[in-house]
């Protein structure tokens, strides 16, 4: 299903990785095993928080612990790492072209003032998002008209992926979120395309319901109109 889409773009979820579950704090889905905040994720967040150094080098070198300690065979596609301020998240511009293309991620204020125990797993996946736009575009996914596609496969990965071991858990509202910035994405595709990745929808559809009422939110309809996103 969704690992087709992964594959394509060199990341399938391996057997370790749980799939397609996100669970808030202190709450436990059935069949999920519960993923506690390790040292490792400790150390980075303590960092991130230090207030005896500047906002700026807290934020690259946030980024840089996430890469070197959870992605650490795809270190090598991150060009180097930049400041924003007023960035909301993470973004990711392609530097050189082709098989070889890599990437240069700009961190603003509010990620690494948000990583936090209780947001880390979403960092980290964050993170992975902007290394799959690396991937998309070393296979030749380039150009504005492509880039809801990508944006749709990003999030769409985001959420199948699963949180890596000992990095805590996304809530379900967190997830609802992710999930409908994929489905807005994928409206802005043509017909032709969109049918490639009906599995896809199918399967984040159902996790939409099952995510939306484990959050104990109103119930709200999944995006109908294109919506494209970052």
């Amino acid at each position: 299903m969704y690992q087709w889409a992964d594959r394509q773009l060199g990341q399938v979820p391996t057997p370790s990785q749980p799939t397609g579950t996100g669970v808030p704090s202190r709450r436990s889905v059935p069949g999920l095993p519960p993923n506690p905040v390790d040292a490792r994720a400790r150390a980075i967040i303590t960092a991130a928080q230090d207030p005896a150094r500047g906002i700026a080098d807290r934020a690259v070198a946030t980024v840089l612990s996430i890469l070197r300690t959870y992605y650490p065979p795809e270190a090598g596609k991150v060009s180097n790492v930049v400041f924003m301020d007023q960035l909301p998240g993470l973004a990711t511009r392609t530097i050189g072209s082709g098989p070889t293309a890599r990437g240069q991620i700009s961190v603003g204020r509010y990620f690494v003032e948000h990583t936090t125990e209780p947001y880390f797993a979403r960092r980290v996946l964050q993170v992975g998002h902007e290394l799959r736009h690396i991937d998309q575009w070393r296979a030749g996914m380039i150009g504005h008209d492509r880039q809801p596609e990508r944006e749709f496969l990003a999030h769409c990965w985001t959420v199948l992926a699963g949180e890596r071991p000992g990095t805590g858990r996304m809530n379900h509202a967190t997830r609802v979120l992710i999930i409908d910035a994929a489905l807005g994405n994928l409206n802005c595709l043509g017909s032709s395309v969109r049918v490639r990745y009906a599995k896809e929808e199918e399967t984040l559809l159902a996790l939409r319901i099952r995510d939306q009422a484990a959050s104990g939110r109103a119930a709200t309809p999944p995006p109908s109109v294109c919506a494209p996103s970052h």
